[in-house]
């Protein structure tokens, strides 16, 4: 899970003093049900903040492109990022790797 991401659900959790656990919960069954989780305006603004303050920049489009480290990437280097697809260097075809570890040497 992206690291920003984890922080902000950290933050809801706590500002509702529930557990992570349970805020997770909650999303999802709202999500099942096709309604909303968060659903006033105060909630949406402390949201923004949030994403504000954790530098999250990603929407709900973000979730198609993001993937897990690939194998061959060090930590320090992955930031859980939008994935660009490589098919040169080192990086076997087809491969994706976050656009912040190729090295354009061309």
């Amino acid at each position: 899970m992206e690291k920003r991401l984890v922080k902000i659900l950290k933050a809801l959790a706590e500002y509702h003093d529930l557990t992570l656990g349970d805020l997770i919960e909650g999303i999802v069954l709202h999500a099942f049900e096709g309604k909303s989780p968060f659903n006033n305006d105060e909630s949406l603004e402390l949201i923004a903040d949030l994403k504000r303050i954790y530098g999250l920049d990603l929407d709900a489009k973000a979730s198609h492109r993001l993937s897990d480290m690939p194998a061959g990437v060090e930590r320090s280097e992955w930031r859980g990022e939008i994935m660009t697809p490589v098919h040169r260097g080192t990086a076997a075809a087809g491969v994706a790797v976050p656009s912040a570890v190729v090295h354009s040497d061309e």
